[in-house]
């Protein structure tokens, strides 16, 4: 499948598939924030932001220090899991 051929908005399959990694290998990245994705309930990823991850430099999206370091240590929930859930 080339880049075209896929929607905008991705589900976990579809962007693994696109990145050309095993999809828990797409959950962990997107869990640490290395690539751009929401979770609500599952995974979805926009594969512009994807495509341009893939081009530009390396970018912790959500772990990334602001002026004030206020997100220092921010940690990104499981998808699909309540805080504090077994």
């Amino acid at each position: 499948m080339s880049p075209d051929d896929f929607p905008e908005v991705l589900v976990m399959a579809e962007a693994a598939e696109l990145m050309r990694v095993q999809p828990a290998t797409l959950k962990a990245w997107a869990e640490k924030g290395l690539v751009p994705g929401e979770c609500f309930g599952v995974w979805r990823f926009r594969k512009s932001l994807l495509l341009a991850t893939m081009d530009g430099p390396r970018k912790n999206f959500t772990g990334a220090k602001d002026a004030e370091g206020a997100n220092e240590g921010a940690v990104r929930p499981v998808c699909g899991k309540r805080r504090g859930s077994q």
